[in-house]
């Protein structure tokens, strides 16, 4: 006999480990160990405005092999059904593909073979584009505009310094609402200072 199949359904009380099984074939028997996986948890999932665009990530689940990340679409108040967008072993994606200004929110499921967990959910997420800082000396000071962010309410605008031959780290100067632009009137000059502003 070349090949024999042994089938074991463990039903309710089957739980995550390894089982021994013994199978005997007329004067012979065989031991051997098998993985049992009885199901994969939900996984815990955050999202992010990035550069590159909305950044989705998630914990890894214990045994899974592979994740599937979904997206729904929120509009005028509804929410769309869920879509495929990647398959993916790591635990993060990026969606390039998420327009400005646009709402969403991600689920991701965990998948070993046959076995899939639940759909763990982020909260809601607009699509906000890194601004387009530029600066300039003024008469009144340093001048920061930055363009308009289709979707953003408020702009935050943070400073930081060249000091002792290195750039410190940025802090929150002021924030605003739905402005594009800041005067900066401490003394200070260009080459010694630099501003990024993040819509909110």
């Amino acid at each position: 006999i070349k090949n024999f199949v042994h089938s074991w359904n463990g039903g309710s009380t089957a739980t995550t480990g390894t089982k021994t099984f013994t199978v005997g074939l007329f004067d012979k028997s065989t031991t051997f160990k098998v993985k049992v996986i009885s199901g994969l948890t939900k996984p815990t999932v955050t999202v992010k405005n990035t550069d590159k665009g909305v950044n989705i990530s998630w914990k890894k689940v214990s045994n899974a092999t592979t994740y599937v990340v979904y997206r729904s679409l929120k509009s005028n108040g509804k929410w769309s059904d869920w879509t495929k967008v990647t398959t993916t072993s790591s635990t993060s994606y990026t969606n390039a593909g998420a327009k400005a200004g646009k709402v969403y929110r991600y689920a991701v499921r965990a998948y070993v073979g046959d076995i899939k967990s639940s759909m763990g959910q982020s909260s809601e997420v607009r699509r906000l584009v890194t601004p387009s800082v530029s600066r300039a000396n003024t008469t009144d000071g340093i001048k920061v505009t930055w363009k308009k962010v289709t979707g953003a309410k408020s702009y935050a605008v943070y400073r930081s310094y060249y000091k002792s031959g290195k750039w410190t780290s940025y802090t929150k100067i002021k924030d605003f609402q739905r402005q594009t632009s800041y005067f900066s009137y401490q003394e200070e000059s260009l080459t010694s200072s630099k501003y990024i502003s993040s819509a909110l």
